[in-house]
Parts: C-alpha cells; structure tokens; sequence
C-alpha cells in the first residue's frame, strides 16, 4: 500500500510522516494556490529538501508552462537533480503534455496526471510512466461510472503504471476501493484524518491507558511499575 498526501504544506506531511503512513506527497499548481504556498524555484527546492529530511520516499511536482515545453522540462530537470531517487514529475494527460516526455531527463519518473478516461490507460502504459493518476471525485461527480473506469485502468495497466487514485472525497471511497484491490493513492489532509476517526478505537485506548495508570499505581510501592 502506498499512500501520498496531497499537500503542498510540509506540517501536513510532517503529522503523517510522524506515524509511519506516509509513502511520499503529491501537489499541483491548484494546491499552491489554494494552500496560499508560492510555487517557484526556492520553495519546490525547499519542499524537496524537507521530503528528504522527513524519510518521505517520493514528492511529486507537476510541469506547468505547456506552451513552452522545453523552458519547463529544463525546469524540471533542475527538480530531479536535486532529488534524483525521489523527485517525480505529474505530467498532464494531454498532447501538450505528452510531447514534454521525450525532452525530461532520462528515466526520470513520470505521473501522468488528470485522467478521466480508462482508454488514457493505454497511453500510460506505453510511454512507460509510473503512474497514472485518475481523478476519482470529479469522474464520478460528472456522472461517469468511476469505479468502472478507475478498475478498467488498473486490468490495463497491469501494476506498470501503478494506478494513483487522486480526487478521493471521503475515507468509504478509499475503503472501497482498497477493498477491490486497489493500493496506491493520494488523499487531502483530510480523508487521512477521518481514516483514523475510528471512536470505539479510541475509547478501547482510553481504558487500556486507564488501567495501566491503575495498575502502576498499585505497583508504586512493590519496585515500581516497568521496572525489572
């Protein structure tokens, strides 16, 4: 199972690192804006640096400027050479996009990102991307039937590219599709949050540390209570 978060903030990835979940992050030009983060040269060099000092695997970056593919695959190539082994690029499923492939560094790793389309599948498979990231939230919001489409691209892709389940809007989305086999995804700070609002989970907590208290107490005056 790999989980991304889908954040451009570094607490965010920082609270989910901590507790040993977090496989990498992922962000887009939409995230910077509405996480008010500016996305420029310092602060993706920045966020490459703290993925590194936080033990995260990956973090991805997308290519923008589209209309000038070889400034912004020149761009992204200074990303990669700050982070060769973790750094990968979300490139948008598009003619435009797809025509930035040949001019990224070689081998470098490769999402392509905002597909809504099972037959976009095909296409991932055969320029060798590492993913293929499908917007599960706005396919189904459309009226599509997502999890026909998003199962349809994993028996295409066959684990190469890894399906990246992004726009996901609530843990039960996740739990369902986990449920069918599917295991990579990128999820908003929140749906990690309720992934672990589990209250009977907490409560049994809340009584395993009570009588833990209870029971050091008690052994306050025979040696102390961990004590060999």
């Amino acid at each position: 199972m790999r989980l991304y978060i889908d954040s451009a903030l570094t607490d965010d990835w920082e609270k989910w690192a901590k507790r040993g979940v977090l496989y990498g992050a992922t962000t887009n030009p939409l995230i910077f804006k509405k996480q008010s983060v500016d996305l420029n040269r310092k602060t993706v060099f920045r966020l490459i640096d703290s993925a590194k000092d936080m033990g995260l695997t990956s973090v991805q970056f997308q290519v923008y400027g589209l209309n000038h593919p070889r400034d912004a695959a020149k761009q992204m190539a200074r990303f990669f050479d700050r982070w060769q082994d973790g750094v990968t690029a979300k490139v948008p499923l598009t003619a435009e996009g797809l025509a930035i492939l040949p001019l990224l560094p070689k081998d470098a790793p490769i999402t392509l990102t905002a597909a809504f389309d099972a037959r976009q599948a095909v296409l991932a498979a055969s320029c060798g991307a590492r993913y293929i990231a499908p917007y599960y939230g706005r396919i189904k919001e459309s009226g599509q039937d997502a999890d026909q489409v998003v199962d349809a691209m994993k028996t295409i892709a066959q684990g190469s590219p890894r399906v990246l389940l992004a726009s996901l809007r609530s843990a039960d989305q996740v739990l369902s599709l986990a449920t069918r086999g599917h295991d990579t995804f990128t999820l908003a700070p929140a749906v990690f949050d309720a992934l672990m609002d589990v209250p009977q989970t907490q409560q049994a907590t809340a009584e395993f540390e009570a009588a833990a208290a209870m029971l050091k107490k008690d052994a306050s005056g025979k040696g102390g209570f961990f004590k060999s």
